[in-house]
């Protein structure tokens, strides 16, 4: 091969060498194509609508009372034990009652000596009432003899009026069950002495049914009324069972809550039981007004802030507005302020993207949080 033709093939294999080296570098310069995530979107809807609410509740038996004796005592005995179940008029306990029969006797002593006087003053009066006129006996005479035979009556009736009142005092040793029950509690032990009130057991009904209790803010106060119905879900998971309100506290406990009561209907068929937890659910209880985002959705900000990621629907493009939250829900959280009916928000991961980003929502906007 001659030089010329060597010559030829080392400039052509050069000028080939150079013109990929310059190909490569035009292709280095040119900027990867984006890549453009997929994010799960919601379409905001008014959450102001009523809707389902849920209050913790606990059950109480309807019939509830502490037993106590009404006079003060040495306690002869206490008949139950927690748990024990007792019938309507069943004595529980009993207090020493000697003192109480000797009054008793005594007054029943009383009573036969004033009738006796009593009979006596009345056959004296008889006697002399009849010789009235006949000059043997004056009119000065029969008088008094009348004045004291009414006296004794009148004494016959307060003797009778004390020893009622002595046997009652005897019957009141004795702490009679005003229904059918359980005992929960036994406060006193037999040879302890008692003040007249002095709770000695507390006890339920075990047929009066049972009472549901929720506390619940002013705002919704005013909204149950007596009859309102709801339903409770007990929270062993059993079934719900109707309920309905039949007392609305008037003043708020130290929480600034007001007690409502409701009537557990069915409960006792329903095998549960005093203080037993569970949910009272109120359809159509007034909510605060607002639009409901997912609680996911949510980014915490600076100084207590928060905002979420909205996609533009046009442009697929992200930016983050602040936004005022309001309260908790079952659906989500309630912006007061900083965002608009319609408006698509990522439900999840918006702390993930940046300002200006472009994503493709994975769904079609479904507006998951209607009422």
């Amino acid at each position: 091969m001659s030089s010329d033709h060597a010559s030829f093939f080392i400039e052509r294999r050069v000028a080939v060498a150079l013109l990929v080296l310059m190909v490569s570098a035009c292709g280095a310069d040119e900027p990867a194509p984006p890549i453009i995530r997929h994010v799960e979107t919601v379409v905001l809807s008014d959450g102001s609508s009523n809707r389902e609410r849920r209050f913790p509740a606990e059950l109480r038996a309807a019939e509830r009372a502490p037993l106590s004796f009404e006079i003060g005592g040495v306690v002869s005995s206490v008949r139950l034990e927690i748990g024990d179940r007792f019938l309507a008029g069943q004595v529980v306990a009993t207090l020493n009652d000697t003192q109480q029969r000797l009054s008793a006797r005594a007054a029943s002593a009383d009573l036969l000596e004033t009738t006796a006087t009593s009979e006596n003053a009345s056959i004296d009066y008889g006697r002399k009432a009849s010789l009235a006129g006949s000059g043997a006996v004056a009119p000065a005479a029969i008088d008094a003899a009348e004045a004291l035979s009414r006296s004794a009556l009148a004494r016959v009736a307060a003797s009778r009026a004390q020893l009622s009142r002595a046997e009652e005092t005897v019957a009141q040793t004795q702490l009679r069950a005003p229904f059918a029950g359980e005992v929960t509690e036994r406060l006193v032990e037999p040879a302890e002495v008692v003040q007249p009130g002095q709770a000695v057991l507390r006890v339920i009904g075990t047929k009066g049914g049972f009472e549901a209790v929720i506390d619940v803010p002013e705002k919704w106060r005013g909204t149950i009324r007596e009859g309102t119905r709801g339903r409770f879900e007990p929270g062993n998971g059993g079934p719900p069972l109707v309920a309905v309100a039949k007392q609305v506290g008037a003043g708020a406990g130290t929480a600034g809550l007001y007690p409502v009561v409701f009537d557990v209907l069915g409960a006792n068929a329903g095998g549960l039981s005093a203080g037993q937890r569970g949910e009272i659910i109120l359809e159509n209880a007034p909510a605060e007004s607002g639009l409901i985002v997912p609680s996911a959705a949510i980014i915490a900000g600076p100084n207590r802030s928060a905002y979420v990621a909205v996609v533009d629907p046009r442009s697929g493009q992200v930016s983050r507005r602040t936004v005022v939250l309001g309260e908790l829900t079952d659906g989500g959280v309630i912006v007061r302020s900083g965002l608009t009916q319609g408006m698509r928000v990522v439900a999840m991961g918006g702390d993930l993207l940046k300002v200006g980003e472009v994503v493709n929502p994975v769904n079609d906007g479904v507006r998951r949080f209607n009422d």
